[in-house]
């Protein structure tokens, strides 16, 4: 008696014409029908959200029998003639306007328009919550019958087509003379609220129909015939929901939406997530569907319900707002005159300022399911539209990347999701001008030559982009930044990626990028290059080997690259060989001190931390080219330390610059990777005298082939720059036989040890006897008396050579290009980039500029005092100048 006593009071209800001019007896019957539809609503939802509470057999019986009541009586049906009626009255009017609206079909009406469209959207939303329940019990219970007379009667009832027709029509359209997009108070707000609810209801009930299919095991094509025009209105609801969220145009006459259902949030005005969730996965399904039908064979992809680059547009919006919302935790800015709220979207260090306003927002719950979608549906569209996203890359780039990095603040999952995403990005700007295995990696001189996808990354900034983010996550290691830049500097592609746009970049961007690089590296401390588990620290020494081997040791030295022509434009981009030379002149540097410092480090652990595993190669007596590092220790080890590729990097670049072999004189690489280069900016001659410890060492952990490249670099360097080599005249270390002798301390004398010239003199005996006679008489050399002329090599290090024009013709551009700051210590990481910086000048000799206070302190102390050219009596105050 119960089922069929609430069936017919909700059918009772759902018949009553909405148009009739009694009041009181709609009034009357809605709300009958309301309390029958929520108690249904409840016992078929509310047990199955809790925590794995089921029905009892007699609840599910009595469910059931009353669920098929409804469906016998056609209770569906009856309400979706009373949403097709309603939408017929009222779409004449929208299409006429408000002024036509009272000579149109509503005249005829004996209620008004505000009447009706409450009394529909009541009467429709409490039906589409009635769906909702029926789904809730077919698919929990798994009721194969109950599945399949559902599915009957929305197909022949269409309701979710007349209900969303519904939801479209009831705020009024404005009239020919009005503005496009009326206020919110334009539409009565009983109007508004029932139209909340309806496209509530109406959301939940679409994304619950692919599980009722899949429980019918009905055939996934079958979607469109039962939801019509649905998704159509899922997607022009979702986007207006979005418009009225964040207040950007929503690109149609008005606004069908303008108050979105609101959503419990303290902190801040929220718009319910359910509709923009409904939004992205409609995005995603109609960017990723490949036909229309079902039938066999496949028919030709079908056109997409929204075009590609509005989809760009969209989910931009949608990671933006998501974005918004997670950083609206750190606090708001009410606007009482106007309802909305401003914040604040920077990044870490007030970095990147940006103040943004909302209408509302979304809860921070449901801020991470909107973020993934949104990325999702760009992946997609990437994959399908790559000239609609080149269109759309250079405005996206800023704010897709500053969604990101708020998303990142969530939890670990989804900082892990936003670093894919950032990943796949780059990968996707650098894919053509990544080198093959093998191969050297493609060039472009002009923009002509770029990639589409390419020019528009760097028009975007992506490079100063990855600046700021690289600056704030070595302000701090453990906030968002530096998780995302963790995650894509520590794969081979997002590194290589990132060297490919760098080295195609503007060379004013490109020589902020690379100062500030050297700086996280003068940041860094040897000993992170010794840790199995890579840290964010460690990430730096990852990306400027990258740079060095993926660009400059791997870059073609014939056709156009041999010699371009005069001086680059700072602005534009596509002068790869000057940046990838400015690289190596800035880079080198920090990365030779690391070396030396790690070499120390890994040479006084014990041998049983130094021993990488079984399968490591070991120098020894007569050993010739062997195998690279990689296929030495890369087996033994369940990850190997960064300073295993610096070796590498190091022992090419030495064996290239010896042989002669990269680059011509005249190469505008040749300056930057010459001997002369190394010995004077990368300190060339303690390197040596490091890795030549490690070669003598079973647990040094050094390539077989290291000994001949270093044997081979030594002769080199002693026949090619003797002055550095054999440079003396300056008080050595404090104390001992060095500071007695007065020779330099990066000299041979202070870094070369006659006993390891010896063993590697031993170890080329037999492969190199050439090598090995010059070695053995530098290991007599040097247990003699110190001289700055002991009679080895030709002499020729005072010569001026081509190489010494280009070396100098790069530092002075690079000086015009970006000027620096004067302290060689300087490790701020203020501001968004290195081409944003004000110096001041000292203000006594005005030579040197500097970026801040304790700077010009710093560099005082080192020895600006004594050059500074002012002399003062009494001496001079510390930090005087700027």
């Amino acid at each position: 008696m119960v089922p069929a006593a609430l069936a017919q009071l909700v059918g009772h209800a759902a018949r009553q014409d909405v148009s009739d001019s009694k009041e009181s007896r709609a009034k009357l019957c809605t709300g009958v029908a309301t309390s029958a539809v929520e108690l249904l609503a409840l016992l078929t939802g509310t047990p199955h959200r809790r925590d794995g509470c089921s029905l009892q057999p007699k609840q599910t019986e009595l469910l059931t029998s009353l669920a098929h009541a409804l469906l016998r009586m056609h209770t569906l049906h009856a309400a979706a003639r009373q949403a097709a009626a309603v939408a017929a009255q009222l779409a004449p009017a929208a299409a006429a306007g408000a002024s036509a609206a009272a000579a149109g079909p509503l005249a005829a009406l004996n209620v008004d328009r505000s009447t009706l469209c409450t009394r529909a959207g009541q009467i429709t939303s409490l039906m589409l919550r009635l769906v909702e329940g029926l789904q809730v019990l077919a698919i929990t219970q798994n009721d194969r019958p109950l599945t399949t007379a559902l599915l009957a009667a929305l197909r022949e009832s269409r309701l979710l087509d007349h209900a969303g027709r519904l939801a479209l029509l009831l705020i009024e359209a404005p009239g020919p003379g009005a503005p496009a997009a009326p206020p919110a108070t334009a539409a009565p707000a009983e109007v508004a609220k029932f139209q909340g609810h309806l496209v509530f209801y109406l959301t939940r009930t679409a994304s619950r129909m692919g599980a009722l299919l899949t429980a019918a095991q009905a055939v996934p094509g079958r979607v469109e015939q039962l939801m019509g025009c649905a998704p159509e209105v899922l997607m022009v609801l979702g986007a207006a929901t979005l418009a009225s969220a964040d207040l950007q145009p929503y690109g149609l006459p008005y606004n069908p939406l303008p108050k979105p259902l609101a959503a419990r949030e303290w902190l801040f005005p929220a718009v319910c997530p359910v509709a923009l969730i409904t939004f992205g996965s409609a995005l995603l399904s109609d960017i990723e569907r490949p036909n229309k039908g079902c039938e066999a064979p496949p028919a030709p992809p079908s056109r997409p319900r929204v075009p590609p680059r509005a989809v760009f547009h969209l989910v931009v919006r949608l990671l933006r707002l998501a974005g918004a919302s997670v950083r609206a935790s750190h606090g708001l800015i009410p606007d009482l005159a106007t309802e909305t709220v401003i914040l604040d979207l920077s990044w870490s260090g007030d970095r990147r300022t940006d103040m943004a306003t909302f209408k509302s927002l979304i809860p921070r719950a449901d801020a991470a399911k909107v973020a993934a979608l949104a990325v999702a549906a760009l992946r997609a569209a990437i994959k399908r539209w790559p000239r609609a996203w080149a269109a759309e890359a250079r405005q996206a780039w800023p704010q897709l990347l500053t969604g990101l990095r708020h998303c990142a603040e969530l939890s670990a999952t989804d900082a892990t999701g936003a670093a894919e995403a950032l990943a796949f990005l780059l990968t996707h700007a650098a894919v053509r001008l990544v080198p093959l295995p093998g191969s050297p990696p493609p060039v472009a001189f002009s923009l002509a030559q770029l990639p589409p996808v390419t020019a528009a990354a760097l028009a975007g900034g992506v490079v100063p982009l990855l600046e700021t983010l690289f600056r704030c996550a070595g302000d701090d290691p453990f906030g968002p930044e530096a998780a995302l830049a963790q995650h894509i500097l520590s794969s081979q592609p997002g590194r290589g990626s990132i060297a490919s746009l760098l080295a195609h970049s503007p060379p004013r961007q490109a020589a902020a990028f690379i100062a500030t690089l050297a700086k996280l590296l003068r940041k860094t401390s040897a000993g992170v290059l010794l840790l199995p588990n890579h840290d964010v620290r460690s990430t730096w020494v990852e990306l400027a080997v990258a740079v060095m081997t993926t660009g400059v040791l791997s870059w073609p030295v014939e056709g156009p690259s041999a010699n371009p022509p005069g001086p680059v434009d700072p602005s534009q981009p596509c002068a790869p060989l000057w940046v990838l030379a400015l690289a190596a002149l800035r880079l080198l540097p920090e990365l030779s001190r690391l070396t030396r410092e790690a070499s120390r480090l890994r040479l006084a652990r014990g041998p049983a931390e130094g021993s990488s595993g079984p399968g490591q190669a070991q120098p020894g007596p007569g050993s010739g080219a062997g195998p690279t590092l990689s296929a030495a220790v890369g087996t033994g080890a369940a990850r190997r330390e960064a300073l295993d590729d610096v070796l590498c990097m190091w022992l090419d670049m030495l064996q290239n610059a010896c042989a002669g072999q990269l680059y011509p004189g005249q190469h505008c690489l040749a300056g930057a990777l010459s001997l002369r280069s190394l010995a004077e900016e990368a300190a060339a001659v303690p390197l040596l005298g490091a890795l030549m410890e490690l070669a003598m060492r079973p647990d040094g952990q050094m390539p077989a082939s290291g000994p001949k490249i270093l044997g081979y670099s030594l002769v080199c360097l002693v026949d090619t720059c003797p002055q550095q080599v054999w440079a003396c005249g300056k008080t050595g270390p404090g104390g001992g036989t060095g500071a007695e002798a007065g020779f330099e301390p990066g000299s041979a004398w202070a870094c070369w040890r006659p006993e390891a010239l010896r063993g590697l003199a031993s170890m080329l005996r037999d492969t190199e006897p050439a090598i090995s006679e010059i070695l053995e008489t530098l290991a007599v050399t040097l247990r003699g008396p110190p001289t700055s002329d002991p009679g080895l090599g030709r002499g020729t290090g005072s010569a001026a050579t081509p190489v010494d024009a280009a070396l100098a013709a790069l530092r002075e551009q690079a000086s015009t290009v970006l000027p620096a700051c004067a302290n060689p210590a300087c490790v701020s990481l203020a501001g968004d980039s290195e081409a944003g910086l004000k110096l001041q000048q000292c203000g006594r000799c005005g030579r040197a500029s500097y970026c801040c206070r304790n700077c010009q302190t710093a560099h005082w102390r080192a020895g600006h005092k004594a050059v500074c050219g002012t002399a003062v009596a009494g001496g001079v105050s510390e930090g005087a100048g700027a």
